[in-house]
């Protein structure tokens, strides 16, 4: 609803300025935001816990940030429509004022933000800007009598005056905060401006506050000099060198601008040619006959597991099993074995490029659409280099959805309405990470829509296909039930629920390894440029006849908004540190490139748009793209797939893998032999090494829902899950490890006794460590007999193992006091041995004559100070020590828990004391609680 009229002109800087002056307020509320961790709901052992970063905040704030920009956008976009039009203050000269103020703030504080020392020029820029709209107000009816030239005069004279005046004061009383200046700043600029506008002759003023300025420049200037010509005097003795350097970088100076000068005056051709020359030389990427075996044994395990679940073990997907990225691994191995026939091989693999072919033929439809002209499209296709960045499939996918969702817009039948429902369903189900986007992206894409492009609701039709989408669903658990049991449903329901859910767990404290720009521009330039482009197509939208600027920017909207709500999952954990910014950039350069074409091209100019879209989408990928670029070009990995094919001959024709036999040698053959010797082939075991493919290469049953079964079982609850499905089965033996240890043994850097810990201390309690089979650490159950070990070399003994909890342990010790969960049976306070020694030594006998075997010790420090290290020490009644656990203390944290039973040497040492180092020895008390779950 417009207030007041406005013209087109108009209504863009009036948006354009609410949205300036919305991302200068959302600077100032959310500029010393920290992502400090402060409570938990759950115990945690995750990097992000033990280094006390709240990831949740940290994600949920994309969202509170985009929300509040949002709202504050229209909002203020109301006030300025007052101000301006309605008190008929909108002139040519005081618009270009805002405009070129509104552009100076924006680098201010994205250089703020990047922690470059910035803030002075962010406050005075930004404090300006409102103060100066506040003047107009207040000073509406004088300025209606000046000239908006002679306003603009005025603000920027007061301007100057406040800006140095409030430097000579900092100057003489020493002030170096930004408040004292603002303070000092501010009141002058108002006092001035109000001032000037009081005069009849506004020419008369301007000469006043001129002459103010040439006395004040003056005085600063001669000041300066006369300072730095003393100091330079007295360090140099000499001005030589500083008329040399003054008179050689002049000359450089007039030298480079004169040839840039001339650069500038070439012509579109001689600077597009460059960007498609080198564009030719990369080449995009298709299949190859036959699939070269990997010796990765963790990523591969989605797949091949899955594979192995159905056709082995008769389970169905989500059902029996789940993988995190669903159908769209699963599929082409579905196919595969179906037509071939099941063998436990790797040769599905080599029909993984069947997942490409849905993309190419959304990038068809869409170029197609942009284009009109087959020609271009197929040319695009072909030869635009960076095709796998630009359309990155795991997300670009999301384009079906919405594609379906744009139909259903446009009819509005029951069919097409059942079909956006099902696409919803499907994508969620073909990768559940896309299928979040897409549904996320729809929050914010179908206001835009119906804003811009009023729908007419078939309330009836919307009904009718959400009762037949819901029915549909019912049939489907009712058969699923019918098959496992409500119990069973339920229970895997929830395992996948806490999995997705837990985003502490898989959250990492970094973004990225260095602080650079790169990161801030990811995280904050580029979605306020996607929020701002989409707020502009709003506006041009709502009055536009232009088919086809309709269509380019309706998809550009949703690929914005795609990358808008998809941006945040790499506050969790697919961040720069795992070299995960192509998953984020390529909606964004998509949306972009599709909002230039429709600002400056349409389908009725093929030529325009191609060269829009190869050369500018070359161009924003190198510049926005931080990690390594890789080319996938179609025609020249085509040549080779051909030309590989002769290497064929020389393979088994019986399979399609390429195999790796020193890989197979030392890192499976010995673990398969071993196990198809002594234990049946009903039985099965249990990795702790973070290794799932040996279940595939093993064909062993996997003994949890998860395909990855270890990391996916984050959190209490499906741990105990995972190991009540352990229970339930013929498990003797257990791969505990890596020898020497590996990746898998301490992902993020914790430690799988710290983050298992259920788990972990389950295996302690039943198996026992037999030796090491291809570099794996075998235990098994305590009653279990070895009938063949020939293949097995001795085990290293474990001894004086340690566990860093850092910051988690005032954590976990907060929720579990606070929460007192029912497992917990609390001890009394430990009494302290007396002894000589300067540590503190409790005495584990004092409660319980045998040792519980699952933990926790919780201390409770009446002075504690930020950041001391604080360690306790297992020891035996010699005091010889046997393990090591340490936590962090912060000054505001009493309370810290360590779980001792964590530790092998707990369990199978002779322990009967703590020993504490680090801090005062009577400032600390310590008492049990034993867990009653295992």
């Amino acid at each position: 609803m417009n207030l007041v009229k406005a013209g087109e002109k108009d209504n863009i800087f009036l948006y354009f300025t609410a949205f300036v002056l919305a991302s200068t307020i959302s600077f100032f509320i959310f500029r010393d935001t920290n992502f400090i961790l402060h409570s938990l709901k759950e115990i945690s052992f995750s990097k992000a816990t033990l280094e006390k970063t709240d990831i949740h905040f940290r994600a949920n704030l994309a969202y509170l940030v985009i929300l509040f920009i949002s709202l504050s956008t229209l909002i203020n976009s109301f006030i300025l429509r007052y101000i301006f039009v309605g008190q008929k203050l909108l002139t040519p000269h005081i618009r270009s004022f805002f405009i070129v103020l509104s552009a100076m703030i924006f680098p201010s504080i994205y250089l703020d933000v990047v922690r470059h020392e910035t803030s002075f020029t962010t406050y005075l820029l930004s404090f300006g800007f409102i103060s100066t709209l506040l003047v107009l107000l207040a000073q509406r009816n004088k300025i209606r009598e000046h000239s908006s030239s002679n306003t603009i005069s005025v603000l920027l004279f007061s301007f100057a005056i406040s800006v140095l005046l409030s430097f000579i004061a900092g100057l003489y009383y020493e002030t170096t905060t930004i408040n004292k200046y603002i303070l000092v700043q501010l009141p002058l600029f108002i006092i001035l401006s109000i001032t000037g506008f009081q005069f009849s002759n506004i020419k008369k003023c301007l000469s006043l506050y001129s002459g103010i300025i040439t006395i004040i420049s003056l005085f600063m200037l001669v000041f300066f000099i006369l300072n730095d010509f003393r100091y330079f005097r007295t360090v140099s003795g000499s001005l030589h060198l500083l008329t040399t350097v003054s008179i050689t970088v002049s000359i450089i100076i007039r030298g480079l601008s004169y040839y840039l000068t001339r650069f500038l005056h070439l012509n579109t051709q001689k600077i597009t040619v460059p960007f498609l020359l080198l564009s030719a030389v990369f080449l995009w990427n298709t299949t190859f006959p036959y699939y070269v075996q990997s010796k990765d044994v963790f990523e591969l395990a989605n797949p091949a597991n899955a594979m192995m679940n159905v056709f082995n073990f008769g389970k169905i997907p989500l059902v029996d099993f789940f993988t995190s990225h669903m159908l769209s691994e699963q599929w082409y191995g579905l196919l595969y074995f179906f037509l071939h026939g099941y063998d436990g091989s790797m040769d599905f693999m080599s029909y993984s490029f069947l997942n490409d072919i849905p993309v190419v033929l959304l990038v068809w439809y869409l170029l197609q659409k942009i284009f009109s002209n087959t020609v271009y499209a197929l040319a695009f296709i072909l030869f635009f280099p960076l095709s796998g960045l630009l359309f990155f499939k795991h997300i670009f996918i999301c384009l079906a959805g919405f594609i379906i969702l744009d139909k259903a817009l446009n009819n509005r039948s029951t069919f097409q309405i059942f079909l956006f429902f099902t696409a919803i369903a499907f994508l969620i189900v073909w990768r559940l990470d896309t299928g979040i986007a897409f549904l996320y992206s729809l929050v914010l894409y179908l206001p835009f829509r119906l804003y811009t492009s009023p729908v007419k609701f078939n309330y009836r039709s919307i009904a009718n296909a959400s009762f037949g989408f819901l029915l549909l669903c019912c049939i489907l658990v009712v058969f699923a039930v019918m098959l496992r049991g409500p119990e069973y449903l339920m229970n895997h329901f929830l395992s996948a629920l806490h999995y997705v859910t837990r985003q502490q767990e898989h959250g990492l404290h970094l973004l990225a390894w260095s602080d650079t720009h790169h990161l801030y521009f990811l995280y904050i330039g580029l979605p306020l440029v996607a929020l701002g482009s989409a707020l502009f197509m709003a506006i041009q939208l709502k009055n536009t006849t232009d088919k086809s600027r309709f269509f380019l920017w309706q998809y550009s909207a949703f690929f914005l908004f795609t990358f808008l709500t998809n941006f945040q999952r790499s506050t969790v954990r697919h961040s720069f540190l795992m070299e995960m910014d192509n998953l984020l950039m390529s909606t964004f350069v998509l949306g972009m490139m599709l909002f230039i074409i429709g600002k400056f091209s349409d389908v009725n100019k093929p030529n325009r748009s191609f060269l829009l879209l190869y050369t500018g989408s070359f161009i924003s990928i190198f510049s926005i793209k931080y990690h390594g670029i890789s080319a996938e070009a179609p025609l020249n990995n085509l040549y080779k797939s051909f030309s590989d094919k002769t290497n064929l001959y020389s393979q088994n024709n019986k399979t399609r893998t390429i195999a790796d036999t020193t890989f197979m040698a030392t890192s499976v053959d010995s673990i398969r032999r071993f196990l198809d010797t002594n234990i049946s082939t009903s039985s099965t075991f249990l990795d702790f090494s973070n290794t799932p493919l040996l279940y595939y290469y093993t064909q062993r049953e996997i003994p949890g829902y998860f395909c990855q079964s270890l990391q996916n079982t984050v959190g209490d609850f499906s741990q105990l899950q995972h190991i009540s499905k352990v229970k339930s089965m013929d498990v003797p033996i257990v791969i505990y490890s890596n020898s020497p240890p590996g990746w898998g043994d301490k992902i993020d850097d914790i430690p799988n006794m710290m983050r298992y810990y259920l788990i972990n201390e389950f295996i302690y309690q039943n198996y026992r460590p037999y030796g090491v089979i291809n570099q794996k650490e075998f235990w098994i159950k305590k009653d279990f007999a070895v009938k063949d070990s020939s293949m097995v070399s001795g085990i290293k003994e474990i001894s004086n193992t340690a566990l860093h909890y850092r910051y988690s342990s005032s954590r976990n010790a907060e929720y579990l006091l606070k929460t007192r969960p029912d497992f917990l049976e609390f001890f009394g306070n430990l009494k302290s041995k007396d002894t000589l020694s300067i540590e503190l030594i409790f005495d584990l006998t004092s409660e319980f004559q045998e040792k519980p075997k699952s933990i926790f010790a919780f201390f409770h420090i009446s002075k504690p100070e930020n950041g001391e290290t604080i360690f306790v020490h297992l020891i035996d009644k010699y005091g010889t020590r046997k393990g090591e656990y340490s936590f962090i203390t912060e000054e505001n944290k009493h309370d810290y828990v360590v779980r001792l039973s964590s530790l092998f040497e707990w369990q199978n040492s002779d322990v009967n004391g703590l020993q504490i180092s680090g801090m005062d020895k009577n400032n600390i008390l310590c008492r049990l609680a034993k867990d009653k779950r295992l």
